[in-house]
Formats: C-alpha cells, structure tokens, sequence
C-alpha cells in the first residue's frame, strides 16, 4: 500500500495490526472498569456474558432487553455494564449484531438498539465450557438466571 504525500513522493502506509493478546486485554480492562470495591460489578460483567451466550443457544438472536429480562441489573451496577457485557462476547468473535430496532423500553426513548446473534453454536458452547459453565439445552433456559 502507498499514500502519496504533498511532494508527490508514494511512501509506505503503515498497516495497522493489533498485538497478540490485545482483545484478552482489553476484555480484562473492561472488567477492571466496572469492577467496585466488592467485586459485585466484575462478577456481574462474567456473568453476564454466560447469560447472553446461554439466551443464544436458546433463541436465535436477542437484544439488550432480552439479556436485561433473564439476568437483571443488581443494586450498585450500572446499566452500562451491559454494553460492556455484548461488546466483550463480539471482541471475541462469539456474537456478532444482526439489525438494529427500536428499544419498547421508556426510559430509553425509543433509542435503535442491536440484535444480536451467535457466530458460531459450537464455538460458544466450547468458551462457556472452557470458563467452567454448564450448557444448556435449548428449551432449558429459565425466565431469570442466576437468581
């Protein structure tokens, strides 16, 4: 690749790659972010991420609102955390946003939202595993998890 610069002269343009490592680390950063004294916000990061996955291999795609109705936003999180949660599992190439839609919920104000679906089934069932989580069949799934 070459870019031409005011003299006229092609130089080299720099190809921009992203260090080994980098995606685990900025996952780690997200969860540092969102982590309090107490370590609720961390594990409820984690977490998340397990309910999302486990609401994919139920369904075949959901939105923000529906990871908000299994697992809901505990006292001293904030709803940010979700975003943090989704845009995690898409780092890691497990989900990946299908459409955009408007939100039913009021306090968002009919904002467009992300559906998002599984990347690959086999991939996300071998992540939940290998973090040391069940799978669950689909049909499974109960209306709140982690209770």
């Amino acid at each position: 690749m070459t870019d031409s610069n005011s003299s006229g002269r092609s130089r080299p343009q720099r190809r921009r790659s992203e260090p080994p490592g980098l995606i685990e680390g900025r996952l780690r950063r997200d969860a540092a972010h969102w982590q309090n004294a107490n370590g609720r916000a961390a594990s409820f990061f984690e977490f998340g991420r397990v309910a999302m996955l486990r609401l994919l291999i139920e369904k075949p795609s959901a939105t923000v609102n529906d990871l908000r109705e299994v697992y809901p936003l505990r006292e001293g999180i904030k709803p940010a955390v979700y975003g943090t949660i989704l845009q995690s599992l898409a780092r890691l190439k497990l989900i990946r946003p299908v459409s955009r839609e408007q939100t039913s919920r009021p306090i968002a104000h009919a904002r467009k939202i992300e559906r998002w679906e599984l990347t690959d089934l086999q991939r996300a069932i071998e992540w939940l595993r290998g973090q040391g989580h069940d799978v669950p069949q689909p049909g499974t799934i109960q209306r709140t998890l982690f209770s």
